[in-house]
């Protein structure tokens, strides 16, 4: 009995999310982007070093940590201090989920934003690489 509903609910949860982001509309005249906030914890603090994903490329030497105005390494108090920080710049949560490796936690959080063109992406926010390559003279 207990994995009959066990199942149902699994179905039903399922049937309802897919149904939810299946229902849900873009406005007219923009499109839908995504990023991804990767979070990892300091051994020596309690503070979150945040980077940021959305699907540029990247190679070996990027650094996709986010940045203040001035270049400087933004560090969070938390993964939900990174998502108002997004929120913002009108990045909406979608979902999170942990990982663990080398004996501490990755946080992964999905985000979306509607936008009308690609320079409304990264509109009010900046990673490592894009104030050095905006700062080379």
């Amino acid at each position: 009995m207990r994995k009959v509903l066990f199942v149902l609910t699994l179905l039903f949860t399922s049937f309802s999310i897919n149904g939810y982001a299946q229902t849900e509309e873009v406005e007219e005249g923009k499109k839908r982007v995504y990023c991804e906030l990767v979070g990892t914890g300091n051994l020596l603090g309690n503070k979150m070093k945040v980077s940021v994903d959305f699907g540029q490329r990247v190679t070996w030497l990027s650094d996709q940590q986010l940045v203040d105005e001035n270049g400087k390494k933004i560090k969070f108090n938390s993964m939900v201090d990174a998502m108002n920080y997004m929120g913002r710049f009108k990045w909406k949560f979608i979902q999170a989920y942990a990982i663990r490796h080398d004996n501490s936690n990755v946080y992964h959080f999905l985000l979306y934003k509607d936008i009308v063109n690609d320079n409304e992406i990264t509109e009010g926010f900046r990673t490592k690489e894009q104030y050095d390559n905006e700062n080379v003279e």
